[in-house]
């Protein structure tokens, strides 16, 4: 029998907190489901018959559902099912001010919040507290904040497909959820931000801006998303990094190629911060202060013909300052020739780059390393070719030279990376459409 229980959200959404791996901080589970007095609840009448059952005596069975969800509101109740225990844990999640939660009831989940005044009410059964038990009634209202029941259809997509289309992260639902939610099979990424790419979403506006946001992703994110072309060997995206406050240190970016090649740093005085709100008004950005900050993803294998897309804003220039790199050193990199907007293509040899954007301004570049037919483009036009070198860069490095040497301070919104030379003109044109810079 499933169980209901309210749970904290610093754990992701599921159906089974109790067995969670991790935890949860708080948990409360009801001793019993709210089936309404003497009902029995109806374990195997599918979702449209769970509920608490009641023969009555013409042999009709009532249907009584344990939760009742409307106009944002959640209200169930039940006679004699709650211990003292359990009524002192309710009492203490009642009385967190603001305090959210997820609820599940065994199927579905919502992140909801107790209803001021009337969010619990218990009263102690006299006759059970005369023999020494203490044993109550409840009634308990909730406020809807985000909710998880979908009234969306299996999108049947694979999760190359979802990956392809969307180009979005993981917003931290694991296969086993996502599967239990919503009956969708190899697709790491939640319904809801499949269906409002579908063409027939059957979701309303308002439903996937909540849903969406309790993913972690804001509305504007997703509408924002594009897919790569061709087969990128890394993609990292600030607005599909999930779980991470303004401000908060950055220790493992997620690569949404589906390769695995996430950037990382260990070290906490080297991780750069996620800051919200940055780029086209509502997207976030990773930022690096330039003193000691640096990300890398190692052994991609990267070897000339090498392509990177990378979406940045200096914030202050100094000389050779390096902006991405491989992880051998000066072997894919970008750096600062002079202060102002004149930089340089290295895998070995140089290449001046001049006209870039201004210290302060964003910019969507493209760096083609080719040997002698190397390439830089700015906001859609090349602006340099010429010899780069032979240089192969194997990993890649962002913040910094492959070494972690000449930090630089730069906001960093999306970087995508090929083992090969990829038209540019098709992912120019999709990160200008997401971030309005040009």
């Amino acid at each position: 029998m499933p169980d209901f229980a309210f749970y904290s959200t610093d754990i992701e959404p599921t159906t089974d907190p109790a067995n969670a791996d991790p935890a949860p901080e708080t948990l409360v589970v009801l001793d019993q489901v709210p089936i309404l007095g003497n009902a029995a609840y109806d374990l195997m009448a599918g979702e449209i018959g769970r509920g608490a059952v009641i023969q009555t005596l013409g042999g009709v069975v009532i249907q009584d559902f344990g939760v009742v969800d409307g106009d944002q509101r959640i209200s169930f109740s039940d006679s004699d099912a709650l211990s003292a225990d359990t009524v002192a844990d309710l009492r203490t999640i009642h009385e967190t001010a603001d305090g959210e939660y997820f609820l599940t009831n065994g199927y579905d989940i919502w992140r909801v919040r107790f209803a001021r005044p009337g969010g619990f009410k218990y009263r102690r059964n006299l006759f059970w507290a005369q023999h020494s038990q203490e044993i109550y009634s409840y009634e308990i209202n909730l406020i809807v904040m985000a909710s998880l029941r979908l009234e969306i259809a299996d999108c049947g997509l694979s999760l190359e497909t979802a990956e392809g289309l969307f180009g979005i992260a993981d917003c931290g639902l694991s296969l086993e959820t996502a599967e239990g939610l919503f009956g969708i099979a190899d697709c790491k990424l939640p319904l809801e931000a499949a269906a409002w790419f579908t063409e027939d979403p059957k979701l309303p506006l308002e439903a996937a801006a909540e849903v969406i946001a309790d993913c972690g992703l804001s509305l504007e994110a997703v509408e924002a998303g594009f897919a790569p072309t061709g087969t990128p060997v890394a993609h990292w995206s600030a607005n599909t990094i999930i779980g991470l406050e303004d401000g908060d240190p950055v220790g493992t970016w997620p690569d949404q190629s589906g390769n695995g090649n996430d950037l990382v740093q260990a070290d906490a005085d080297k991780k750069p911060t996620y800051e919200t709100n940055e780029i086209n008004t509502t997207l976030p950005v990773v930022r690096y202060e330039g003193t000691d900050d640096t990300m890398a993803a190692a052994a991609l294998g990267l070897e000339q013909t090498e392509t990177v897309f990378f979406v940045i804003r200096v914030v202050a220039s100094n000389l050779h300052d390096c902006f991405i790199d491989g992880t051998n050193n000066l072997k894919m990199a970008v750096h600062q020739s002079a202060t102002g907007n004149v930089w340089k293509m290295n895998a070995g040899t140089t290449l001046t780059v001049s006209n870039v954007a201004t210290v302060g301004s964003w910019g969507i570049y493209t760096a083609t390393y080719k040997g002698a037919a190397s390439d830089f483009r700015y906001n859609g036009s090349s602006i340099a070719s010429g010899n780069v070198g032979a240089g192969n860069a194997d990993g890649f490095t962002i913040g910094s030279r492959g070494d972690g040497t000449y930090c630089s301070q730069i906001d960093v919104a999306e970087i995508i990376v090929y083992n090969g030379e990829e038209p540019p003109t098709n992912n120019e044109d999709g990160l200008n459409t997401k971030y309005a810079i040009h």
